[in-house]
C-alpha cells in the first residue's frame, strides 16, 4: 500500500538519512542511513556502495537491482556537460546497448 510522502520523509529523518539544519532546511538524502531505514521499516535489501564504477552497473541491472546514482543537476540537459558531480539522484532502471536508462524524478523533458 502506498505511504504518504511526509510519513516516508520524517521515517527516513528518524533513521539519519535527511537532517534538518537550524534555518529548517532539510539536507539529505544521506545513503546508509536511508539503506538502515528501508531495511527496517520496508523489508527492502539495499546496499551502499559509495565508489562504484559506471562499468559496473549494467551488471548490477542485468541482474535485476535497481540503483539510486548520484549524478550533477545538469544531467536533465544532456546536451550541456555537467561542470561537476553529484547532488541529484536518479533512479537506474536497465541498460540498452551501453545506455542506461533512468527515472529522474525532477526533469523537465522524457
Amino acid at each position: 500500500m502506498p505511504r504518504p510522502l511526509l510519513e516516508l520523509l520524517y521515517g527516513c529523518r528518524a533513521y539519519g538519512g535527511y537532517v534538518e539544519h537550524d534555518d529548517g532546511q532539510i539536507k539529505g538524502l544521506y545513503y546508509a542511513p536511508f539503506a538502515d531505514y528501508v531495511r527496517a521499516e520496508h523489508g527492502l535489501h539495499a546496499d551502499v556502495h559509495p565508489h562504484l564504477a559506471a562499468a559496473d552497473l549494467p551488471g548490477l541491472l542485468a541482474d535485476g537491482h535497481l540503483v539510486i546514482a548520484s549524478v550533477h543537476k545538469e544531467i536533465r540537459r544532456p546536451e550541456v556537460p555537467a561542470p561537476g558531480r553529484g547532488g541529484h539522484l536518479v533512479l537506474l532502471t536497465g541498460h540498452d546497448h551501453g545506455l542506461l536508462h533512468l527515472h529522474n524524478p525532477s526533469g523537465h523533458t522524457p
